[in-house]
Protein backbone atom coordinates (compact mmCIF):
# COMPACT_ATOMS: atom_id res chain seq x y z
CA UNK A 1 0.00 0.00 0.00
CA UNK A 2 1.26 3.56 -1.18
CA UNK A 3 1.17 5.73 1.67
CA UNK A 4 1.26 9.59 0.39
CA UNK A 5 2.74 12.59 2.12
CA UNK A 6 0.92 15.67 2.39
CA UNK A 7 1.90 17.83 -0.02
CA UNK A 8 3.89 20.61 1.45
CA UNK A 9 6.08 17.50 2.74
CA UNK A 10 6.33 15.79 -0.40
CA UNK A 11 7.23 19.52 -2.13
CA UNK A 12 9.86 19.92 1.05
CA UNK A 13 11.41 16.47 0.04
CA UNK A 14 11.59 17.04 -3.32
CA UNK A 15 13.63 20.52 -2.83
CA UNK A 16 15.82 19.27 -0.93
CA UNK A 17 16.66 16.10 -3.52
CA UNK A 18 17.06 18.96 -5.98
CA UNK A 19 19.52 20.89 -4.01
CA UNK A 20 21.68 17.69 -2.94
CA UNK A 21 21.52 16.50 -6.45
CA UNK A 22 22.39 20.28 -8.32
CA UNK A 23 25.45 20.20 -10.08
CA UNK A 24 28.00 22.15 -7.84
CA UNK A 25 29.08 25.75 -8.43
CA UNK A 26 32.60 26.73 -8.64
CA UNK A 27 34.04 28.89 -5.49
CA UNK A 28 36.25 31.33 -7.15
CA UNK A 29 37.34 34.70 -6.27
CA UNK A 30 37.05 37.22 -9.66
CA UNK A 31 39.11 40.19 -10.14
CA UNK A 32 40.30 42.50 -12.77
CA UNK A 33 43.05 45.52 -11.77
CA UNK A 34 45.04 48.10 -13.76
CA UNK A 35 47.61 49.28 -11.47
CA UNK A 36 47.55 50.97 -9.14
CA UNK A 37 43.42 50.48 -9.09
CA UNK A 38 42.30 46.60 -8.35
CA UNK A 39 38.46 45.98 -8.76
CA UNK A 40 37.09 42.40 -7.12
CA UNK A 41 33.70 41.20 -7.07
CA UNK A 42 31.87 38.67 -4.69
CA UNK A 43 28.13 37.69 -4.45
CA UNK A 44 25.71 35.10 -2.44
CA UNK A 45 22.26 33.88 -3.88
CA UNK A 46 20.04 32.13 -1.21
CA UNK A 47 16.89 30.83 -2.22
CA UNK A 48 14.85 28.78 0.03
CA UNK A 49 11.14 26.66 0.38
CA UNK A 50 9.38 27.82 3.52
CA UNK A 51 6.07 26.33 4.90
CA UNK A 52 4.24 28.81 7.48
CA UNK A 53 1.56 28.25 9.64
CA UNK A 54 -0.70 29.98 12.56
CA UNK A 55 -2.21 28.25 15.02
CA UNK A 56 -5.77 28.05 14.41
CA UNK A 57 -4.88 30.40 11.98
CA UNK A 58 -3.63 30.45 8.08
CA UNK A 59 -0.72 28.30 6.29
CA UNK A 60 1.17 28.78 3.12
CA UNK A 61 3.70 27.27 1.39
CA UNK A 62 6.74 28.89 -1.54
CA UNK A 63 9.30 29.60 -2.68
CA UNK A 64 11.22 32.90 -2.18
CA UNK A 65 14.73 34.25 -2.54
CA UNK A 66 15.84 35.40 0.81
CA UNK A 67 18.98 37.35 -0.84
CA UNK A 68 20.80 37.76 -4.18
CA UNK A 69 23.71 40.01 -4.00
CA UNK A 70 26.66 41.21 -6.12
CA UNK A 71 29.20 43.63 -4.21
CA UNK A 72 32.34 45.27 -5.77
CA UNK A 73 35.21 46.11 -4.20
CA UNK A 74 37.51 48.84 -5.84
CA UNK A 75 40.94 49.92 -4.18
CA UNK A 76 43.75 52.17 -4.65
CA UNK A 77 47.32 51.65 -3.24
CA UNK A 78 45.91 48.71 -0.46
CA UNK A 79 44.58 51.27 1.23
CA UNK A 80 41.76 53.52 0.05
CA UNK A 81 38.63 52.56 -2.04
CA UNK A 82 35.10 51.90 -2.00
CA UNK A 83 32.32 49.71 -1.80
CA UNK A 84 29.47 48.77 -2.57
CA UNK A 85 26.66 45.96 -2.25
CA UNK A 86 23.14 45.71 -4.19
CA UNK A 87 20.42 43.33 -3.50
CA UNK A 88 18.23 41.75 -5.89
CA UNK A 89 16.19 39.32 -3.54
CA UNK A 90 13.02 41.57 -2.92
CA UNK A 91 12.37 41.76 -6.91
CA UNK A 92 14.30 44.99 -7.76
CA UNK A 93 17.75 46.54 -7.46
CA UNK A 94 18.84 48.05 -4.17
CA UNK A 95 21.63 49.37 -2.42
CA UNK A 96 22.24 48.09 0.70
CA UNK A 97 26.35 49.29 1.93
CA UNK A 98 27.91 52.01 0.08
CA UNK A 99 31.12 53.53 1.95
CA UNK A 100 34.50 54.70 1.00
CA UNK A 101 37.33 53.27 3.67
CA UNK A 102 40.89 54.00 4.08
CA UNK A 103 43.23 52.13 5.95
CA UNK A 104 46.58 52.76 7.76
CA UNK A 105 48.35 50.40 10.28
CA UNK A 106 46.38 49.49 13.00
CA UNK A 107 43.99 52.04 12.06
CA UNK A 108 40.43 51.95 9.53
CA UNK A 109 38.06 54.83 8.55
CA UNK A 110 34.62 54.22 6.33
CA UNK A 111 32.26 56.61 5.79
CA UNK A 112 28.99 56.20 3.94
CA UNK A 113 25.86 53.88 4.57
CA UNK A 114 27.31 50.63 6.78
CA UNK A 115 26.71 48.55 9.57
CA UNK A 116 28.29 49.84 12.48
CA UNK A 117 28.32 49.02 15.86
CA UNK A 118 25.53 47.76 17.35
CA UNK A 119 24.67 43.98 18.69
CA UNK A 120 27.31 41.46 17.37
CA UNK A 121 24.16 39.06 16.42
CA UNK A 122 22.75 41.74 14.12
CA UNK A 123 24.67 42.50 11.04
CA UNK A 124 28.07 41.92 12.37
CA UNK A 125 27.19 38.90 11.78
CA UNK A 126 27.58 37.73 8.13
CA UNK A 127 24.80 37.13 5.94
CA UNK A 128 26.81 34.27 4.70
CA UNK A 129 27.88 32.40 7.75
CA UNK A 130 24.60 32.56 9.94
CA UNK A 131 24.29 29.98 12.26
CA UNK A 132 20.46 29.02 11.52
CA UNK A 133 17.94 30.34 8.87
CA UNK A 134 17.93 33.95 9.82
CA UNK A 135 19.65 35.85 13.08
CA UNK A 136 18.29 35.70 15.97
CA UNK A 137 15.10 37.06 16.70
CA UNK A 138 15.87 39.42 19.17
CA UNK A 139 18.61 41.23 17.47
CA UNK A 140 16.27 41.63 14.20
CA UNK A 141 13.85 43.17 16.69
CA UNK A 142 16.46 45.70 17.89
CA UNK A 143 16.81 46.59 14.54
CA UNK A 144 13.26 47.35 13.72
CA UNK A 145 13.12 49.62 16.57
CA UNK A 146 16.38 51.84 16.31
CA UNK A 147 18.08 52.44 13.29
CA UNK A 148 16.02 50.10 10.95
CA UNK A 149 15.41 46.32 9.88
CA UNK A 150 18.47 46.23 7.73
CA UNK A 151 20.78 47.54 10.52
CA UNK A 152 22.90 49.89 8.36
CA UNK A 153 23.14 53.67 9.18
CA UNK A 154 24.92 56.83 7.23
CA UNK A 155 27.67 58.04 8.92
CA UNK A 156 31.76 58.06 9.99
CA UNK A 157 33.43 55.47 12.06
CA UNK A 158 37.04 55.00 12.85
CA UNK A 159 38.70 51.63 14.17
CA UNK A 160 41.58 50.64 15.85
CA UNK A 161 42.09 46.85 15.22
CA UNK A 162 44.80 44.83 17.35
CA UNK A 163 45.97 41.10 16.69
CA UNK A 164 43.54 40.22 19.29
CA UNK A 165 41.28 43.03 20.27
CA UNK A 166 39.07 45.56 18.18
CA UNK A 167 37.53 48.86 18.80
CA UNK A 168 34.95 50.99 16.56
CA UNK A 169 33.66 54.27 17.22
CA UNK A 170 30.71 55.64 14.94
CA UNK A 171 29.18 59.14 14.84
CA UNK A 172 25.91 58.64 12.09
CA UNK A 173 21.97 59.99 11.51
CA UNK A 174 20.65 57.63 13.70
CA UNK A 175 18.33 56.45 10.75
CA UNK A 176 19.44 54.16 8.02
CA UNK A 177 16.32 54.59 6.24
CA UNK A 178 17.16 55.76 2.46
CA UNK A 179 14.60 58.18 2.84
CA UNK A 180 16.11 61.67 1.51
CA UNK A 181 13.89 62.85 4.53
CA UNK A 182 15.17 61.14 6.81
CA UNK A 183 18.15 59.12 7.22
CA UNK A 184 19.70 59.77 3.43
CA UNK A 185 20.78 63.70 3.56
CA UNK A 186 21.97 65.17 0.30
CA UNK A 187 20.47 68.20 -0.43
CA UNK A 188 21.53 70.90 -2.79
CA UNK A 189 20.98 74.55 -2.46
CA UNK A 190 19.21 74.81 -5.82
CA UNK A 191 17.08 72.50 -4.72
CA UNK A 192 14.43 74.84 -2.99
CA UNK A 193 14.33 73.54 0.65
CA UNK A 194 17.81 72.61 2.00
CA UNK A 195 16.00 70.56 4.73
CA UNK A 196 13.69 68.78 2.64
CA UNK A 197 11.06 69.22 5.04
CA UNK A 198 12.79 67.54 8.25
CA UNK A 199 13.62 69.54 10.92
CA UNK A 200 15.84 67.40 13.65
CA UNK A 201 19.36 67.97 14.44
CA UNK A 202 20.20 64.33 16.44
CA UNK A 203 22.77 62.21 15.95
CA UNK A 204 23.90 58.58 17.48
CA UNK A 205 27.27 57.94 18.54
CA UNK A 206 27.95 54.25 19.20
CA UNK A 207 31.31 52.07 20.96
CA UNK A 208 31.96 48.91 19.95
CA UNK A 209 34.82 46.60 21.28
CA UNK A 210 35.87 42.41 20.57
CA UNK A 211 38.60 40.51 21.95
CA UNK A 212 39.68 37.13 21.23
CA UNK A 213 40.94 34.77 23.70
CA UNK A 214 44.46 33.70 23.44
CA UNK A 215 44.13 31.02 25.85
CA UNK A 216 41.02 29.19 24.15
CA UNK A 217 40.71 28.78 20.25
CA UNK A 218 37.35 29.83 19.25
CA UNK A 219 36.46 32.13 22.25
CA UNK A 220 35.46 35.60 21.54
CA UNK A 221 33.87 38.35 23.07
CA UNK A 222 32.86 41.87 23.47
CA UNK A 223 30.61 44.65 24.11
CA UNK A 224 28.28 47.89 22.52
CA UNK A 225 26.87 50.72 24.10
CA UNK A 226 25.48 53.99 22.44
CA UNK A 227 22.76 56.66 22.74
CA UNK A 228 20.54 58.05 19.35
CA UNK A 229 19.30 61.34 19.79
CA UNK A 230 17.36 61.13 15.83
CA UNK A 231 14.17 60.75 16.92
CA UNK A 232 12.96 58.52 13.56
CA UNK A 233 9.89 57.27 13.03
CA UNK A 234 11.66 53.32 14.13
CA UNK A 235 11.64 54.60 17.26
CA UNK A 236 8.27 56.37 17.57
CA UNK A 237 9.99 59.53 17.42
CA UNK A 238 12.15 58.73 20.74
CA UNK A 239 15.91 59.03 22.02
CA UNK A 240 17.40 56.16 23.23
CA UNK A 241 20.51 54.53 24.68
CA UNK A 242 21.42 50.60 23.93
CA UNK A 243 24.08 48.65 25.20
CA UNK A 244 24.93 44.70 24.72
CA UNK A 245 27.03 41.96 25.17
CA UNK A 246 28.12 38.69 23.67
CA UNK A 247 30.50 35.98 24.56
CA UNK A 248 30.93 33.21 21.63
CA UNK A 249 32.99 29.85 21.78
CA UNK A 250 32.76 28.75 17.93
CA UNK A 251 31.53 32.15 16.03
CA UNK A 252 31.04 30.48 12.43
CA UNK A 253 29.19 27.55 11.51
CA UNK A 254 31.38 24.22 10.83
CA UNK A 255 34.60 25.58 12.58
CA UNK A 256 35.14 23.17 15.36
CA UNK A 257 33.02 20.16 16.97
CA UNK A 258 30.89 22.16 19.75
CA UNK A 259 29.96 25.94 19.86
CA UNK A 260 27.70 27.97 21.49
CA UNK A 261 27.21 31.57 21.55
CA UNK A 262 25.44 34.03 24.36
CA UNK A 263 23.99 37.52 23.15
CA UNK A 264 22.82 40.04 25.37
CA UNK A 265 20.52 43.01 24.15
CA UNK A 266 19.25 46.15 26.23
CA UNK A 267 17.29 49.00 25.33
CA UNK A 268 15.95 52.12 26.98
CA UNK A 269 13.84 54.61 25.57
CA UNK A 270 13.13 58.41 26.87
CA UNK A 271 10.18 58.90 29.22
CA UNK A 272 7.08 59.48 26.82
CA UNK A 273 3.98 60.73 29.11
CA UNK A 274 5.06 59.17 32.04
CA UNK A 275 5.76 56.12 30.24
CA UNK A 276 9.44 54.70 30.04
CA UNK A 277 9.64 51.81 27.77
CA UNK A 278 12.93 49.42 27.65
CA UNK A 279 13.86 45.37 26.97
CA UNK A 280 16.84 43.38 28.25
CA UNK A 281 16.73 40.31 25.52
CA UNK A 282 18.99 36.96 25.71
CA UNK A 283 19.78 34.32 22.96
CA UNK A 284 21.13 31.05 23.38
CA UNK A 285 23.05 28.99 20.93
CA UNK A 286 24.49 25.29 20.72
CA UNK A 287 25.86 23.64 17.80
CA UNK A 288 27.49 20.45 16.92
CA UNK A 289 29.16 18.77 14.75
CA UNK A 290 27.76 15.31 13.09
CA UNK A 291 30.04 15.18 10.24
CA UNK A 292 33.17 17.00 8.69
CA UNK A 293 30.46 18.70 6.54
CA UNK A 294 27.45 18.85 8.64
CA UNK A 295 26.17 20.20 12.24
CA UNK A 296 22.60 20.22 14.32
CA UNK A 297 21.98 23.73 16.08
CA UNK A 298 19.72 24.89 18.72
CA UNK A 299 18.44 28.18 19.90
CA UNK A 300 16.40 29.98 22.62
CA UNK A 301 15.50 33.43 22.82
CA UNK A 302 13.13 35.97 25.30
CA UNK A 303 12.59 38.84 23.54
CA UNK A 304 12.18 40.95 26.57
CA UNK A 305 13.15 39.70 30.25
CA UNK A 306 12.15 42.68 32.18
CA UNK A 307 8.74 42.56 30.61
CA UNK A 308 8.00 46.23 29.70
CA UNK A 309 7.90 46.10 26.09
CA UNK A 310 7.11 42.32 24.55
CA UNK A 311 7.74 38.65 26.32
CA UNK A 312 7.99 36.80 22.96
CA UNK A 313 10.03 33.61 22.96
CA UNK A 314 11.68 32.11 20.13
CA UNK A 315 13.00 28.34 19.58
CA UNK A 316 14.88 27.64 16.30
CA UNK A 317 16.61 24.14 15.60
CA UNK A 318 17.93 22.31 12.25
CA UNK A 319 20.88 21.41 10.78
CA UNK A 320 23.20 22.89 8.02
CA UNK A 321 25.40 20.69 5.36
CA UNK A 322 28.16 22.44 3.82
CA UNK A 323 27.98 20.40 -0.46
CA UNK A 324 31.72 22.47 -0.91
CA UNK A 325 33.24 20.67 2.79
CA UNK A 326 31.96 17.31 1.24
CA UNK A 327 34.16 17.73 -2.30
CA UNK A 328 36.61 19.27 -0.21
CA UNK A 329 37.55 19.01 3.03
CA UNK A 330 39.50 22.20 3.13
CA UNK A 331 36.73 24.19 1.66
CA UNK A 332 34.68 27.02 3.20
CA UNK A 333 31.55 25.76 4.92
CA UNK A 334 29.52 28.45 3.90
CA UNK A 335 30.32 28.39 0.37
CA UNK A 336 27.91 25.97 -0.28
CA UNK A 337 25.61 25.34 2.17
CA UNK A 338 21.68 23.84 2.63
CA UNK A 339 19.87 24.26 5.67
CA UNK A 340 17.38 23.07 7.37
CA UNK A 341 15.06 25.36 10.07
CA UNK A 342 12.17 24.71 11.95
CA UNK A 343 11.22 27.75 13.97
CA UNK A 344 8.43 28.95 16.80
CA UNK A 345 7.20 31.81 18.10
CA UNK A 346 5.66 31.94 21.87
CA UNK A 347 4.05 35.07 22.54
CA UNK A 348 3.24 35.53 26.66
CA UNK A 349 -0.12 36.78 25.51
CA UNK A 350 -2.35 33.48 25.78
CA UNK A 351 -4.63 35.22 23.56
CA UNK A 352 -2.03 35.71 20.89
CA UNK A 353 -1.45 32.24 18.42
CA UNK A 354 1.57 30.86 18.37
CA UNK A 355 3.67 31.12 15.06
CA UNK A 356 5.40 28.38 13.61
CA UNK A 357 8.45 28.01 10.45
CA UNK A 358 10.02 25.48 8.67
CA UNK A 359 12.74 26.23 5.84
CA UNK A 360 14.94 25.10 3.73
CA UNK A 361 17.40 27.13 2.36
CA UNK A 362 20.29 26.90 -0.34
CA UNK A 363 23.40 29.12 -0.48
CA UNK A 364 25.84 29.43 -3.19
CA UNK A 365 28.62 32.41 -2.72
CA UNK A 366 31.54 33.41 -4.37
Amino acid sequence: MVHWLPPWLASIALSCAVLLGSAPALAQNVSTSRSPVTIEFSGQVQPRLSYGWVENGNDRLGYGLRRARLATTATLNERAGVYLRFNAGAGNVAGVDAYAFYNSGAWRFRAGRFAGPQPRAFNLTSSQRLDAIDRAAISERWGQRTIGSDGRDFGVEAQWQRPQTTWALMVSAGDGSWDRARGLYRESISSGDVTRGGDQAGVAVTLATQHQSTRLDGLVYGAFAGVNTAESPTTDERTYSTYGAHLYYGPAPGSQPLRAKLDVIGLRFEEVGNVRESSLGMSLLGAARIHEAAEVYARYEHDDLTGTIDQTQFVTGGASLSLSRLRNAAAPYHHERVTLGYMLQLPEDSSEPRQQLLVVQLQYTF
